[in-house]
């Protein structure tokens, strides 16, 4: 079984492996469609990563808005990875798993 956790980072990728090794999403052997979309979650969330708790609160809906995104997303990184890939997804707006 392989491992992953996706979240969103300060301009690095946004998936890891399970100890926190950084995996580049052109590696992952998914579809552009799939990159492209991960790309641009990533890019979305950059805004969001460097604000404090405070103003994270008052960014509340978007960052719900990106991590419903985030969770579809991490399924579907799980569906194409395939059964033996499983996939957490960590909210770095709420600096918690979900």
């Amino acid at each position: 079984m392989t491992y992953y956790t996706l979240g969103a980072d300060y301009y690095a990728t946004p998936v890891r492996e399970e100890f926190g090794e950084p995996v580049e999403i052109e590696d992952l052997p998914i579809s552009g469609a799939l990159k492209n979309e991960l790309a641009s979650w990533s890019e979305d969330y950059q805004r969001i990563i460097m604000l404090d708790m405070q103003d994270r609160y008052s960014e509340s809906k978007k960052i719900d808005n990106l991590d419903n995104r985030g969770v579809l997303l991490s399924k579907q990184l799980a569906r194409e990875l395939g059964n033996n890939t499983k996939v957490k997804y960590y909210s770095e707006g709420k600096l918690c798993y979900l």
